[in-house]
């Protein structure tokens, strides 16, 4: 269920490691963008991939013979460019506890630096999410970062008031935005957002998470579990304006 590329030809993440998995098996019914049809992973070329990963048509690895071969991965990677962690027993809305955890010590033995996130419900009610699958993924970060302090796992959110809920809980975080949106802002709790930096480049600027994109310890700033600050990714793909429309209750 998990498909990997050597070396990717993203022109956002560069050249390194990437992986995709059964979005049928693993993205979470709590996600309001896979609901909607807005996920900029349902379109274009990325659909496309979606799709065949989906229906068998890519060669996948099991989640023990993906971890039996990070070893193979490029130094820094990133992890599903589309889908989301392993569920646990078929459940779409909990976390395979068990393989995230294996899955940062393993990055962490290795020497690797990883790009993860995890659009799986981590706040009771948010779109429906049951107290006892919220719980489950709380439980599930913490273990793993408990586990691998060096690696971040991203919980993915879709407003800033999610960002703060997440935040509450010690969790690094990601956020969808609407179009115009500033490059810095602050949540309503007072947390710090600041837009992806590859959003931002103009012109002749080039910005990948593998090769330009740093934090101040000298990795993707999405990778870096001492970052103060939520990331924020601005609505984008053909139905951005949509997305927008949504984000800001249109």
């Amino acid at each position: 269920m998990i498909h990997v590329v050597k070396k990717s030809g993203s022109e956002k993440i560069g050249p390194i490691s990437a992986t995709r998995t059964n979005a049928i098996k693993t993205c979470p019914s709590t996600c309001a963008l896979l609901q909607d049809g807005t996920c900029y992973d349902m379109l274009g070329n990325q659909g496309i991939h979606r799709d065949r990963v989906d229906r068998g048509e890519y060669q996948t690895l099991t989640p023990n013979q993906f971890l039996a071969s990070m070893d193979q991965l490029t130094r820094i990677w990133r992890w599903c460019t589309g889908g989301d962690l392993p569920s646990h027993d078929m459940n779409t809305d909990r976390i395979d506890r068990r393989f995230l955890t294996r899955m940062v010590k393993g990055i962490e033995s290795n020497g690797q630096t990883a790009i993860i996130y995890t659009h799986k419900p981590v706040i009771t009610g948010t779109r429906g999410a049951l107290a006892r699958d919220a719980s489950h993924n709380r439980a599930a970060i913490r273990q793993a970062i408990k586990s691998a302090p060096s690696v971040a796992v991203n919980v993915s959110c879709e407003s800033p008031e999610e960002v703060d809920q997440a935040m509450a809980h010690g969790f690094p975080c990601t956020v969808t935005l609407p179009l115009g949106s500033p490059a810095k802002f602050t949540t309503p709790a007072g947390n710090k957002v600041k837009v992806c930096p590859q959003q931002l480049a103009k012109g002749k600027a080039k910005i990948t998470c593998g090769e330009t994109c740093r934090s101040r310890n000298g990795i993707p700033i999405c990778a870096d579990p001492t970052r103060d600050y939520a990331v924020g990714f601005i609505a984008h793909g053909s139905r951005k304006s949509k997305l927008t429309q949504r984000i800001l209750g249109q």
